[in-house]
């Protein structure tokens, strides 16, 4: 008997795939990609056994009136200056604060409304490197932009630090380690750093000229923690600009007894001054290369370093956004944030809003969130903000953005469904989705790893809860605060032998979770 060319005679049978918590992959090709990746992955975060669309923002702290009302012409209005800096201080004891760096001046955005004028002084630049530092007297915010005077702010006022040696206003960069504050001049390869514990005196200075043999200047240090915990074996950590890492391990630069050189290691030029930071015991460092953790990176050889970087799943997506970024550097931006276990990559666009590589800190995997206009981030009380244009913003926040619908993109893997020779038909498709309000997915099936254009997007989707003293008395539906599964099955009708699916949804409150897929899929024997 003569086979089918097409599809064999057989009954349909059921497959479950699990949503794409492997994250978003710019790096494997369609036909090699593993089923739990995704092609796309935009507003969905990826966590262990689920991909959940981001939560919302919400408006925060706006700037005095005079920055939105002056008119360039009769309709032309000024564009609202840029939120270049966000700092948190955290006093020993009392509220944390949360300050501004916009136009000209340093704002108190701690609490929600317009902001208030903290420093009373006009600044050449609000784009500022920060660290805060504590001794017996107290806790200390120092910030830097190499142009004005470093400032320091005492928990009561902004002033001008009281540090001499170096040009103080040529100060571009401010960090601390083994109980020090060290700072440096633009455009030079001299560190300075203070006594220990001190926050004013003479400073002195730390030349790398005969260490760093690529020159540049430095951009920065860090401490890297190699016992998991604060102590005698942090080292110091110095990045050039032309990517090299000068490393040292002790306590006083002035003592050859407890100061040695380590290594010097390259790693990829850094994106800017803002691109070093603390994740637990390591230091993260965004390059050109990708988003290098230093204790994975110094164990291979350069050429290798994009291998070993958090980014390595999206690398193309990375190297596009480097290059596309060319001018708009300052905007690159990285922060952990611990409370969503995310590490948070903004990405600045030229003619466009930045949008954000986030990485899931426990498992490493990536997404994009798009439709957040960011400069810059910060924590305050553990809760992400961040600074856009005349504004700042509370991220993680409700579950819509300033009112509008957040629209999630998957594109999940393609897959053969384990036979890779055999032409399948496509009948169904269940999202296994929960949600406090039915989620209304709009479904696409691709096949043979074509990527065709959208159906058009349902919804919004909303919670359909009711609040108290409001609705009507057993009338309305009142909030349950749970979530409930959502799994209809959709009819569709495609064939191939690899088949992916394409979920969006277009959120006001339906706070959506996918766990899962199921498939209903006829098999057959090869052309």
């Amino acid at each position: 008997m003569r086979r089918n060319s097409y599809l064999t005679k057989q009954a349909a049978r059921g497959r479950t795939m699990p949503a794409p918590v492997g994250g978003w992959d710019t790096k494997s090709s369609l036909a090699s990609m593993p089923e739990k990746n995704a092609v796309v992955l935009d507003n969905w975060f990826p966590e262990r056994d689920k991909v959940v669309l981001r939560n919302g923002t919400t408006a925060h702290a706006t700037f005095p009136e005079e920055f939105t009302s002056e008119f360039t012409s009769e309709f032309t209005r000024d564009p609202a200056p840029a939120v270049e800096t966000l700092m948190e201080y955290v006093p020993s004891s009392g509220s944390a604060k949360l300050f501004a760096g916009c136009g000209s001046t340093i704002y108190d955005v701690s609490t929600a409304g317009e902001a208030t004028d903290s420093a009373g002084v006009g600044f050449s630049s609000s784009y500022f490197v920060h660290t805060q530092f504590g001794n017996s007297a107290g806790h200390y915010l120092f910030a830097a932009n190499g142009m004005d005077a470093m400032q320091v702010y005492n928990g009561s006022a902004w002033s001008a630090a009281a540090i001499s040696g170096p040009t103080m206003a040529n100060i571009a960069w401010v960090a601390t380690h083994q109980n020090r504050l060290w700072f440096g001049e633009k455009e030079s390869l001299a560190g300075y750093y203070l006594a220990a514990a001190a926050i004013s005196g003479t400073a002195n200075s730390f030349d790398l000229s005969g260490v760093a043999k690529l020159g540049g200047y430095l951009v920065g240090m860090g401490t890297w923690t190699r016992d998991g915990g604060a102590g005698l074996d942090d080292i110091a950590v110095f990045l050039t600009s032309e990517g090299e890492c000068v490393i040292y391990q002790g306590s006083d630069p002035s003592s050859s007894t407890t100061w040695s050189l380590i290594g010097v290691f390259r790693i990829g030029r850094p994106l800017n001054r803002r691109c070093i930071i603390k994740a637990g015991s390591d230091l993260v460092i965004g390059t050109e290369s990708g988003i290098i953790p230093l204790s994975q990176t110094l164990a291979v050889d350069r050429s290798q370093t994009a291998l070993a970087a958090l980014s390595d799943q999206i690398n193309q997506a990375f190297s596009d956004a480097v290059r596309d970024a060319a001018g708009l550097t300052d905007y690159w931006h990285l922060l952990v944030y611990p409370r969503r276990n995310m590490l948070i990559v903004n990405v600045p666009r030229a003619n466009a809003d930045s949008v954000q590589f986030v990485f899931n800190t426990l498992t490493g995997a990536p997404a994009r969130f798009t439709g957040i206009p960011a400069n810059c981030w910060a924590l305050l009380n553990d809760r992400a903000f961040y600074g856009g244009a005349g504004a700042v913003v509370k991220f993680d926040d409700g579950s819509n953005y300033l009112g509008q619908p957040i629209v999630g993109d998957a594109v999940q893997a393609f897959s053969y469904f384990s036979s890779p020779g055999a032409e399948k038909r496509f009948s169904r498709v269940q999202p296994v989705i929960t949600a406090v309000s039915d989620p209304e997915p709009s479904i696409d099936i691709m096949t043979n790893f074509e990527i065709t254009s959208p159906s058009p997007l349902r919804g919004p989707s909303t919670s359909t809860s009711s609040l108290w003293d409001v609705a009507y008395w057993d009338v309305d539906y009142w909030d349950s605060a749970a979530a409930t599964i959502w799994g209809g099955w959709e009819a569709v009708n495609a064939h191939g032998r690899s088949a992916a699916i394409r979920m969006r949804v277009n959120s006001l409150g339906a706070n959506p979770e996918w766990i899962a897929t199921n498939w209903l899929i006829t098999g057959g024997g090869p052309l």
